[in-house]
């Protein structure tokens, strides 16, 4: 089980090993275990019962070396949607930034400000209709 939590110069990764009963547990509603994840938590939440399991999100990655750098397409799936973003992972932001728009204009794919894969996961769940 894997814990992202933002941090300014990215994510904080936070990993725990499940036991098969355990993840079976949480997947059917039960609680977080104990554990590294359970601790970040609930320096976070101050009731960590109180999250609940609602779905997955799978997310097949292709990645290609182009330039300086790594070309990402993600095609995410969760709660009946389907989505797909394109990143460009790079050692030197400014370079790499210039790199990637310059591809995106040649392929005429518009830039747009998205949500990460995470939020849009959530906000697919709180705006789908009951």
């Amino acid at each position: 089980m894997t814990l992202k939590q933002p941090l300014e110069e990215g994510l904080l990764e936070t990993h725990q090993v499940l036991s098969e009963k355990e993840a079976l547990a949480l997947l059917n509603g039960g609680p977080i275990p104990y554990g590294l994840v359970y601790d970040q938590v609930e320096a976070v939440v101050s009731t960590p019962a109180s999250i609940v399991y609602f779905g997955e999100l799978m997310t097949e990655r292709t990645e290609v070396a182009y330039k300086d750098g790594i070309i990402v397409l993600d095609k995410s799936h969760y709660l009946n949607h389907t989505d797909y973003e394109v990143e460009y992972e790079v050692r030197d932001a400014v370079t790499g930034k210039k790199t990637f728009e310059e591809l995106l204009h040649s392929l005429s794919i518009p830039i747009r400000e998205t949500n990460n894969k995470i939020k849009r996961f959530y906000l697919a769940k709180y705006n789908q209709k009951d």
